[in-house]
């Protein structure tokens, strides 16, 4: 699915491709598998390439091999999905039909029509020149594809073309053309975090509960030391029936 980048009127909405140009989801069959079923698939082209030699039901079930049952076919009439970054809806661009005339023309935008059909064969035949001759340009609201670099250039429209109407419009919505900020956070020391949250848990005590608990503190951090410093000195492993023990001798 495809996020509308603008969102005015969608909110920034997520559409199926056959939803952007007017058809039902699943409408149009486009496995591979199903294609060459119903089409009946030419087995021949197959014949045509075998060498003396090769096995012919080896190289049929090959072929079958690398189409992929997960494989997705283009959808006709629609821009490949890697020809475009991001796009503004038919919902969207209705809104603004001036700004995004400008918009498509600066950028060389790929468009496509929302039309709705029941099937690829009506859309076509509704598209097809002189099926309606009272058809306009804007006779069908538009979807717009905007390329990778999109930013870069209406960036440079808004810089050299401030009164402009495609600068007016981007001035409105400056997350068309800004960069994206990027939240770097703070790098996190484990060591001085847990001490700063102890230094704010004791802030919270009354000063006599402070005191007490900074002496507690002291006195088990000092037993402790010397617990491990024979370990340390020795090069001994410290086990867990050990740290167990050295902890139940300070609750006594």
């Amino acid at each position: 699915m495809i996020q509308c980048i603008l969102g005015v009127e969608c909110d920034e909405d997520w559409y199926h491709e056959e939803c952007l140009m007017g058809l039902k989801p699943g409408i149009i069959k486009r496995s591979p598998a199903h294609c060459d079923s119903d089409q009946g698939g030419n087995r021949l082209d197959d014949l045509d390439q075998l060498k003396p030699g090769d096995d012919a039901a080896n190289t049929l079930q090959v072929n079958d091999n690398s189409i992929s049952g997960d494989e997705i076919l283009p959808l006709p009439g629609f821009p490949p999905l890697e020809t475009f970054e991001t796009i503004i809806c038919w919902k969207c661009s209705s809104k603004f039909p001036e700004a995004m005339d400008d918009l498509v023309q600066l950028l060389h935008c790929d468009t496509v029509e929302y039309i709705p059909s029941e099937s690829l064969d009506e859309r076509i035949k509704t598209l097809k020149p002189g099926n309606n001759k009272k058809r306009t340009k804007r006779s069908y609201p538009t979807t717009i594809f905007l390329r990778e670099n999109y930013k870069e250039i209406l960036k440079e429209n808004v810089r050299n073309h401030p009164e402009g109407t495609l600068a007016r419009f981007l001035k409105k919505y400056p997350f068309m053309y800004e960069e994206d900020p990027i939240y770097s956070p703070p790098e996190d020391d484990d060591s001085s975090s847990v001490f700063e949250l102890g230094i704010k848990e004791l802030n919270t005590l009354p000063p006599e509960q402070t005191i007490q608990g900074l002496e507690a503190y002291q006195k088990i951090k000092s037993k402790l030391t010397e617990f491990l410093t024979p370990f340390a000195r020795e090069g001994r492993i410290v086990t867990k029936d050990e740290v167990k023990n050295f902890f139940n001798n300070i609750k006594k």
